[in-house]
């Protein structure tokens, strides 16, 4: 982002000058593009007088928010937007096509351009600076000092403070309040195109290409597809989905750190095309979705998706995967004919004080083994279907009276200190002593999940993705659901 420098915080050596103009910005912004040399370099804009009329300086566009608590911050890199153009084709004008009256605080690089962007494509809108530089870039069509409360009520607040919370920006969905990179990403994501070829000159490629890093697959899956819905969702652009997961560097539970694609592991294309033919197309937009605490439109989906729908409309088991899960059905010998209850034990680091900060904490091993009995009993069941990776669980319901009605896939189950350590790491440590295949524990933990979506009631310890996958592919009616710490009837309007 390119602002205008305080008069206090001016450099006292200038080494580049430029006339000011409306499109002064646009000019700086080229300048400091392709001279990054000049980049902690001010820019001093002479007036028509050959008078120093302000001073310019860029700086990266940082996001900073807290994660869990005002002590855990991370910082988000954000596009520069370098490419951006006042008449591009593929800008995205959902965010802001609704909203009537926008009030910008200050006048800077982003807040100026988006205000052209309105101006040029929606003229009906009202706009209004507080900044009272703004005289220097806009003629009568915008409002210039400050707005009354009433106007305040009723406008969009643009800031331009680069400090922005995914977890508590509510307000900015609400559109109430954003900042400036928050429309310039609203705006362009779509614009930011890499040219790998000639082929389909006439489609937008989108290649959502998100690190998996401690994902668990049911959390991969549903962050990838509500990108995956973003993308549908613009017909009008032309917009195609494509899933690469091939990150090098990226060190996940699946891929044992070597380079492969995780989806295309375990599932289907969510597209036709190739990521070969995609490589080679002339519109490829690459990696949107790890800006999306900067792109409200992007947020919005993700808040309002229903990822059951989702699941069930884009997620399909590649060939190899659906029969190996058919193969581990078929071992348990249940009829489709037989009752099942489900039961999730989900365990191990979900004890962890860290991790409990966004879960329930589980039922203990007791627990579940005695909720399990009671809804078995009172439903009428013919068998319980087991799925826990944590070694206590499996051993409670081992020894427990329902043993004999109690089927189960073979599994790896853990017995860790959750005060000390997390089961990613875990992972990743078994992963590079050769003692895990992630790939083919992840085969089994998928033939699991199919075996769970086709239970006739659900009990589990806690929310999990276990239960958001049984919840969301499941073709049943469930006759029971218990998930410790919910309100069931929330829990299934939510799913």
């Amino acid at each position: 982002m390119i602002r205008i420098v305080n008069t206090e915080d001016r450099q006292p050596v200038i080494k580049k000058k430029m006339y000011h103009n409306s499109d002064i910005f646009i000019k700086a912004r080229d300048f400091y593009h392709n001279h990054e040399e000049y980049r902690n370099e001010q820019i001093a804009v002479i007036n028509d007088k050959d008078e120093l009329q302000y001073m310019l300086k860029w700086e990266p566009n940082i996001i900073i928010y807290p994660r869990l608590s005002k002590d855990v911050m991370i910082n988000l890199y954000v596009s520069d937007f370098w490419d951006y153009e006042i008449d591009s084709l593929r800008m995205d004008f959902d965010y802001i096509s609704d909203i009537d009256t926008f009030v910008f605080e200050q006048v800077e690089e982003y807040s100026v351009q988006a205000a052209k962007v309105i101006l040029r494509y929606f003229p009906e809108k009202k706009i209004y600076f507080i900044d009272e530089r703004a005289k220097w870039f806009f003629s009568d069509k915008v409002t210039i000092g400050e707005v009354s409360e009433e106007i305040g009520k009723e406008a969009l607040k643009v800031g331009s403070d680069m400090i922005y919370s995914i977890h508590f920006g509510h307000e900015v969905l609400e559109k109430q309040t954003a900042n400036s990179i928050n429309l310039m990403s609203s705006l362009y994501w779509l614009s930011d195109a890499v040219e790998y070829g000639d082929r389909n000159p006439d489609k937008v490629f989108y290649v959502i290409k998100s690190p998996i890093a401690s994902s668990g697959l049911v959390k991969f899956i549903s962050f990838l597809l509500y990108f995956v819905a973003v993308a549908y969702d613009k017909e009008d652009k032309n917009v195609i989905p494509v899933l690469d997961t091939a990150i090098a560097g990226d060190e996940n539970q699946f891929n044992n750190g070597t380079y492969n694609d995780v989806w295309g592991m375990f599932f289907e294309p969510v597209s036709e095309y190739s990521l070969e033919e995609v490589y080679n197309s002339k519109h490829v937009v690459v990696g949107q979705e790890g800006k999306m605490g900067a792109n409200p439109y992007l947020m919005y989906v993700e808040y309002h998706s229903n990822i059951g729908s989702l699941m069930k409309k884009y997620l399909k088991l590649n060939q190899g995967i659906n029969s190996y899960c058919k193969k581990a059905r078929d071992k348990l010998k249940i009829k489709k004919s037989d009752k099942v209850l489900g039961v999730v034990g989900r365990g191990t680091d979900f004890h962890n004080p860290g991790v409990a900060t966004l879960h329930t904490l589980p039922l203990d091993p007791k627990g579940i083994v005695d909720k399990a009995r009671e809804v078995y009993e009172d439903g009428g069941y013919d068998y319980i279907f087991l799925a826990t990776e944590d070694q206590e669980v499996f051993d409670t319901f081992m020894e427990s009276d329902l043993r004999n009605v109690t089927r189960y896939i073979e599994q790896k189950r853990y017995s860790i200190d959750a005060d000390k350590e997390l089961l990613h790491n875990k992972y990743i440590e078994e992963n590079e002593a050769g003692k895990r295949d992630g790939y083919e524990e992840a085969k089994v933990y998928i033939s699991i999940l199919e075996m769970l979506r086709r239970c006739n009631g659900i009990v589990a310890s806690t929310d999990c993705g276990a239960v958001d996958y049984a919840m969301a592919m499941t073709d049943n009616e469930l006759e029971d659901l218990y998930i410790h710490g919910h309100d069931t009837n929330e829990f299934l309007m939510n799913k």
